[in-house]
């Protein structure tokens, strides 16, 4: 984030984001724009940023690049844990006029509503192998202890309840503009108008 002793206003995220950030990724990107203009970039703000809205100012690299740039945010507790955390990258979404990914959380069916519900994307967060000495978690490489929130259950098969936060029906590229796309879990139906 930069010398929080020099300039303290640094410790608010969207004052290091705007004035450290800004800058890290415009030079980034603009480095990897010599050599490649077709993948999309993904990039975070300070992930304890709650329910504020992010200090970017313009997607990496300038607004050239706002078709090929996607604001990531994590949901999951610590450090966050609130619904106006999702609201506040909507409005970012709206602002800098780029998709918005929320990039890790855990199972949980109202975040993922929400989320279906605005056009975003999401991630399921254990996909890492952190191995059983993260708590009693589980990992999706090793067995789900009782009470985890793994993806693999002792005897190696599957946890069947959690395959709706790693499968889903997406559309990829549509004949138009994407007006609303929505999956729901409870039922497995799919829904896209463009």
């Amino acid at each position: 984030m930069g010398n929080a002793i020099r300039n303290p206003l640094l410790l608010l995220p969207s004052v290091a984001e705007r004035f450290k950030f800004q800058q890290f990724y415009d030079s980034v990107v603009t480095g990897i724009r010599e050599v490649d203009n077709d993948t999309n970039i993904c990039f975070e703000p300070i992930t304890f940023d709650f329910a504020f809205q992010t200090g970017f100012t313009h997607a990496p690299g300038g607004n050239k690049y706002k078709g090929k740039s996607i604001l990531c945010y994590h949901y999951e507790s610590p450090p966050v844990r609130s619904y106006k955390t999702m609201y506040a990258k909507l409005k970012d979404k709206k602002r800098l006029g780029i998709p918005v990914l929320m990039s890790e959380f855990g199972g949980d069916h109202g975040v993922r509503q929400i989320v279906e519900d605005n056009l975003q994307n999401y991630f399921y967060w254990q996909y890492k192998d952190f191995g059983k000495n993260f708590g009693n978690k589980g990992t999706f490489f090793s067995p789900k202890e009782e009470g985890g929130l793994g993806l693999v259950n002792p005897d190696g098969s599957l946890v069947e309840e959690e395959i709706p936060n790693i499968a889903r029906t997406i559309l990829h590229k549509t004949a138009g503009s994407l007006i609303k796309m929505n999956y729901r879990v409870e039922t497995g139906h799919f829904n896209a108008v463009y």
